[in-house]
């Protein structure tokens, strides 16, 4: 299959205008003042059509209920659905969150394993003192006052 040679033209014009355009001159108030173009820096520019890379910085933002132990957040309520359960939790400072299975909860990076008419079920992953690794499972119960 023979590819249209005729757009290689057509871009580098389009190029070049873009360029006479930005960088080019500059008309003001009747004036002609030119404008010098450094082809180093604009080699420098980022290509709008590429995706830009992305820079991990090792540092990820928690989420309101990981900033919590588990036991200060209070679950208030099962709420039950036609599709998903979820729990409305509560907490220190007085805010409400809505979760549901898989949702990160707790300091020690807690998972949401079950949600059950009388409880939630929080899996945590952590390291013994032998060094193996073993689930620890904590139940949130509902608290009403």
């Amino acid at each position: 299959m023979k590819k249209p040679t005729f757009l290689i033209p057509f871009f580098l014009i389009i190029n070049t205008v873009f360029i006479y355009s930005a960088f080019g001159e500059a008309e003001e108030e009747g004036k002609k003042e030119s404008i010098d173009v450094n082809f180093s820096e604009l080699l420098e520019m980022r290509d709008p059509f590429r995706q830009p890379i992305m820079v991990e910085t090792g540092k990820v933002e928690k989420a309101p209920l990981e900033r919590f132990s588990l036991s200060e957040l209070r679950v208030q309520a099962i709420v039950t659905g036609p599709v998903k359960i979820r729990a409305l939790v509560e907490t220190p400072d007085g805010k409400t969150y809505f979760i549901a299975v898989n949702d990160r909860i707790g300091l020690r990076g807690g998972t949401v394993t079950k949600i059950l008419p009388g409880y939630v079920l929080v899996t945590e992953r952590l390291t013994n003192v032998i060094g193996q690794s073993e689930n620890i499972q904590t139940q949130l119960k509902i608290q009403r006052d």
